[in-house]
């Protein structure tokens, strides 16, 4: 995780849920073996969501973090690297990649989409993830973002131009749905609480809630 990111256990099993949830779809759907997360994370949300699908599990984040999925899972295989100056090559190409809102924490996000293609075949799935700007700020807030840690921010059009220019071919893009009351069996209480103040906040601004996410599923154009 990056400065900032040392969420609690509980709050890194619920952040960017519905990614590893529509990344778990994939893996059954097409059949898939072969994962990595990029910016895994503690890596509460493979555990829960991708190991019952995929034994061949790979993480990648900064060093403390990867430390702590080595202590604390029994699965999976761990590597550290900077992700602002990757240096990792693991001589293998995966089934599925998955990137969950790390991209928009990087000041060059052309290097987060470089490992994406080191680690990705023709036939490998992407699935990347990062908050919808006009969501989160409204379509008349062009300037820096309003968190810190964030380098740049996208709305829908601009984020799959970008990612289209950059060599990949997008098979879906689509809002982070809302959480629904069902999902509160899934232990997801604080997430819940995060989407009723988002509501609650844009009622008050007279503006309609949005989902504040968007995610996308992608290919190499080659």
């Amino acid at each position: 995780m990056y400065e900032g990111q040392q969420n609690s256990i509980e709050d890194s099993s619920t952040w960017q849920y519905e990614v590893y949830e529509c990344a778990s779809r994939i893996i059954r759907k097409y059949k898939l073996t072969s994962i990595l997360d990029i910016g895994c994370g503690c890596g509460m949300k493979l555990k829960k969501l991708i190991l019952p699908a995929s034994q061949d599990i790979t993480g990648i984040d900064e060093a403390s973090t990867i430390a702590w999925c080595k202590q604390n899972h029994d699965f999976g295989t761990w590597y550290d690297d900077n992700l602002e100056d990757p240096k990792l090559d693991l001589g293998r190409t995966f089934d599925l990649i998955i990137s969950a809102d790390v991209i928009e924490h990087l000041v060059n996000p052309d290097k987060l989409l470089d490992v994406i293609k080191r680690f990705s075949s023709k036939d490998s799935y992407i699935v990347l993830s990062t908050p919808e700007r006009d969501a989160t700020r409204g379509k008349d807030d062009m300037g820096p973002p309003q968190y810190h840690l964030h380098a740049r921010e996208w709305n829908f059009n601009e984020f799959r131009k970008y990612i289209e220019h950059q060599g990949f071919r997008v098979i879906k893009h689509f809002r982070a749905e809302p959480m629904t009351p069902l999902q509160l069996q899934n232990g997801r209480l604080r997430g819940l609480r995060q989407r009723i103040r988002a509501f609650l906040y844009a009622l008050s601004e007279g503006r309609r809630f949005v989902p504040s996410g968007q995610i996308l599923l992608l290919k190499r154009q080659s």
